[in-house]
């Protein structure tokens, strides 16, 4: 029997029938794999699921939640392994995410870095988030459109930090390319919205005075 918990998703799943959700067992022993830094201890620690404890899905369940809730692991699985009627060894499979050991922003000249890693979350000294990252994209990108530059070009690179466990440090490197001055903006079709209402909501503002028209049909 497998119970499954995804980081990405913050859903938990198991393949347990509704007749074996109750089944209880005696934990011979409890086996991780998968952790490099976070140590067994604490990894066995916070399942806080032990050898010679009688236990049911709902136990296996809470240790499982419990090793997502320190943020620490991408993917944490439960197998039991029976070894007699009513005993089982419990293997706990964990996903360990990356150490994130240093964040570094090039070619950026019209956005301010740091405003943007505050924003997003995205720092050192916490693990490796791909949605982060992905946030941090979004952002510098919107945060460049406002200033004229639509088509900026963002590339990330993670690389092992050396002599450490599973610790990487990540590298945004950003062309930022032309800037685009929209000197006129024609909005057709709007009865009920006005032109400055609509132009106000965009991302790109056209410069200078007396810039708005309304295209008449």
């Amino acid at each position: 029997t497998r119970f499954k918990c995804d980081w990405s998703s913050d859903v938990c799943s198991s393949d347990l029938g509704p007749a074996l959700a109750d089944r209880r067992v005696t934990v011979d022993s409890v086996e991780v794999y998968g952790n490099y830094r976070i140590p067994l201890e604490s990894a066995l620690a916070t399942f806080s699921v032990h050898a010679g404890q009688t236990v049911s899905f709902r136990e296996i369940q809470k240790g499982t939640k419990a090793l997502m809730a320190t943020g620490q692991f991408g993917d944490v699985t439960v197998r039991t392994r029976d070894t007699a009627p009513g005993r089982a060894v419990l293997v706990v499979e964990v996903q360990e995410r990356p150490w994130l050991n240093s964040v570094v922003i090039r070619g950026l000249e019209h956005a301010k870095g740091d405003r943007i890693r505050d924003s997003t979350k995205l720092k050192a000294a916490e693990p490796y988030s791909l949605q982060e990252v992905q946030a941090t994209e979004s952002m510098i990108r919107s945060e460049l459109a406002k200033r004229g530059i639509a088509f900026a070009n963002i590339e990330f690179d993670t690389q092992a930090t050396p002599n450490q466990v599973n610790t990487v440090d990540l590298v945004l490197d950003v062309t930022e390319g032309n800037r685009i001055t929209v000197s006129d903006v024609r909005i057709a079709g709007n009865r009920n919205v006005t032109t400055a209402e609509i132009v106000g909501g965009m991302t790109v503002q056209p410069e200078g005075f007396f810039w708005f028209q309304r295209s008449e049909e």
